[in-house]
């Protein structure tokens, strides 16, 4: 049985990059401005794999693109020393989320593998690749509500460089895929 993946998926991450170029512009803040191209990237990657070419080089090239962009958001992290304070409410709903995502995105892979579906596969792993991102700022939140005052934002961008190179991974994995794995049309 192939399942039906929502083709419209991918408005949020627009939005959301057009919501963070805003708020670069009225911040000044780099790092809106850095991950608004992460959120485009994975938008295109989302949009790319509910068009009728199915492209899966194009959403791996995205998905790839977008990690790049979350290797230059962590290196500036580093750089600049940023530090982020949530309270424990705040962080532990992100650590849930995060794991959640991460769990239900393996969870889909597994049944898009199981049922033959490669544009779910596909769409599920952009959402791993997604997901494993959260991770750093998981940990950002965690840290700031159990070590106060501290400044993690070496480890906090330390982490996202090594989730940045896992979402790289699966980019890649997706780009060398072929399109009639499955022979799904």
């Amino acid at each position: 049985m192939i399942e039906k993946v929502r083709p419209y998926f991918y408005f949020g991450n627009l939005f959301i990059f057009v919501l963070k170029v805003v708020l670069f512009f009225w911040t000044k803040s780099y790092a809106f401005l850095i991950s608004s191209f992460y959120n485009l990237c994975i938008g295109l990657a989302k949009r790319e794999v509910h068009s009728k070419k199915n492209n899966y080089r194009l959403v791996g090239f995205f998905v790839m693109i977008a990690s790049l962009c979350f290797v230059v958001y962590s290196i500036y992290v580093i750089i600049v020393h940023k530090v982020v304070a949530y309270n424990i409410y705040s962080g532990i709903t992100i650590a849930t989320v995060t794991f959640y995502d991460i769990g239900y995105s393996i969870y889909e892979i597994w049944k898009s593998i199981k049922n033959r579906n490669e544009q779910n596969n596909i769409l599920n792993l952009v959402n791993l690749a997604t997901a494993l991102v959260s991770l750093e700022l998981t940990q950002s939140a965690l840290l700031s509500f159990t070590q106060i005052n501290v400044d993690n934002s070496l480890y906090n961008g330390l982490l996202g460089l090594l989730v940045s190179m896992c979402s790289f991974f699966i980019g890649g994995s997706i780009c060398f895929r072929s399109n009639k794995k499955y022979n799904i049309k």
